[in-house]
């Protein structure tokens, strides 16, 4: 059995979005490849998890002055395939080339291993951002992304016989309720009676509106709409003022009755609130793809999505065409409200939007995306 390296600054519990992204590829992966995990020694580590494969958690830096120790890792290692995360919270700093230049260290390494990049973050990059990541890109043997958007942009810097598109999936799966089961975990949260349950999954943090958000609750209950908002997610890297300023926002426009914060939320709550939901919110000032993993818990539980696009950074075709959304603009709160009340009553649109959901989340699976993994691995050629 050949033997694959996932490098990763990050790995649960870290605050990091690749975090989970991290163990799911590798518990998928180790079906077929003897599978290491390379990351941080860090104190959020959870050396506890269950898992089918070797965790090394060693890396002290993340830097330029650290590529020495990291290759030496690799090397003792001896893998047939490292696949690098790019980038994570550990390493995504502006002007750190660290990623850019592993290439360049350990020639007689790369002689015999193969280097596949999984590329996250792309099409939404300062331009800066992205120059640094081809360098990454341009030398490595494959490529992997996540979505649509940064196939595009993937494609100015590699070959399309070394470009594969591996879709995520979701780290939650959302039960399946009877009509007596829905409507008593709706009365745990407090939905009222005839009323519309809308969620949100995510960091809380400054790019994604939650304010503007707000706001749209205030328009809802002041047009006397009976609702229930529930925002599931920890403040972002050095975003706890935001998160905090959100809170006053909510008891300043007395919403206190009609929004909840979780803060970080477990994986059963996340599940049964998302399973019971009627409408699932993402205002990302960036605009939306399927990079956002959460969009994945609402279409397996069947719940229709209301985002946005920003053509300034690419728009995802696959996204725009599978009828699981319905876009608006995130800065104008009274548009979301409108959306929001025109959508709960026409319930024959939510009824072909959950359709579509149940229906795309079929393409979006652990196993999809390790055998696209599998592909590049092995120097196979993209699909289609």
């Amino acid at each position: 059995m050949q033997r694959v390296i996932i490098l990763s600054g990050v790995y649960p519990d870290m605050r990091c979005g690749v975090s989970s992204h991290t163990w799911y590829v590798a518990e998928e992966l180790s079906k077929n490849w003897e599978v290491h995990v390379l990351t941080s020694k860090h104190p959020a580590i959870n050396e506890s998890m269950d898992r089918s494969f070797e965790l090394h958690p060693r890396i002290k830096r993340w830097r330029v002055s650290a590529l020495p120790s990291i290759v030496r890792e690799i090397e003792r290692l001896e893998p047939d395939v490292v696949h690098m995360q790019n980038p994570t919270n550990i390493y995504n700093q502006r002007w750190n080339f660290m990623p850019g230049l592993l290439p360049s260290f350990g020639r007689r390494l790369w002689k015999k291993t193969r280097l596949v990049v999984m590329q996250h973050d792309l099409a939404i990059g300062h331009w800066l951002m992205q120059r640094k990541h081809a360098m990454l890109l341009k030398n490595a043997d494959a490529v992997t992304v996540s979505n649509d958007r940064d196939y595009q942009i993937a494609e100015s810097y590699v070959s399309s016989n070394n470009l594969f598109h591996a879709r995520v999936a979701s780290h939650f799966t959302p039960p399946s309720f009877s009509a007596e089961e829905r409507q008593a975990v709706r009365s745990e949260l407090k939905v009222p009676d005839n009323g519309v349950l809308l969620v949100y999954f995510g960091f809380v943090i400054p790019s994604r509106k939650l304010d503007n958000l707000v706001r749209a609750a205030a328009i809802l209950k002041k047009d006397k709409v009976p609702f229930k908002l529930i925002l599931m997610g920890g403040a972002g890297p050095g975003a706890e003022g935001y998160l905090s300023a959100c809170k006053n926002q909510t008891r300043e426009l007395e919403l206190d009755d009609n929004v909840e914060w979780t803060g970080y939320a477990q994986s059963e709550l996340i599940e049964r609130t998302v399973g019971v939901s009627d409408l699932f919110i993402s205002p990302i000032t960036r605009g939306a793809d399927f990079r956002n993993s959460s969009f994945l818990v609402a279409a397996h539980g069947g719940v229709p999505i209301l985002t946005t696009e920003n053509p300034r950074y690419g728009i995802d075709r696959e996204l725009r065409a599978s009828n699981i959304c319905r876009f608006f603009d995130p800065e104008k709160p009274a548009e979301l409200a409108k959306l929001i009340m025109d959508l709960w009553q026409d319930h024959e649109a939510r009824k072909r939007m959950s359709e579509a959901c149940l229906k795309i989340s079929k393409k979006h699976s652990w196993q999809e995306h390790a055998r696209v993994l599998s592909m590049a691995f092995r120097g196979d050629k993209p699909d289609g």
